[in-house]
């Protein structure tokens, strides 16, 4: 998560190490590993992850992978979910 503009931010109990997949040198997710409910597990990329929601947009940012996103998959409004793009707002 994203909190107060900081990769890893906020409480240190809660939000210490996260994400745990950096950029080397830096504090940037390089991206995380998704479950599925069959079992098996990806690698997904941070540029392919997206910004649904969040309990205080303004300070907490957190970013999910969904692989079909159906009716909301209109790539004219998407490109701002976009991890990249949503982290820098």
């Amino acid at each position: 998560m994203k909190i107060d503009g900081v990769w890893g931010g906020g409480r240190p109990s809660a939000y210490k190490n996260m994400p745990p997949h950096t950029v080397a040198g830096g504090s940037s997710p390089v991206g995380h590993n998704q479950a599925y409910i069959d079992g098996h597990v990806d690698w997904v990329r941070w540029k392919d992850m997206y910004f649904f929601h969040s309990w205080n947009p303004g300070a907490r940012k957190g970013f999910w992978y969904q692989k079909d996103l159906g009716e909301i998959a209109n790539e004219s409004q998407l490109w701002r979910l976009k991890g990249p793009v949503a982290a820098s707002l």
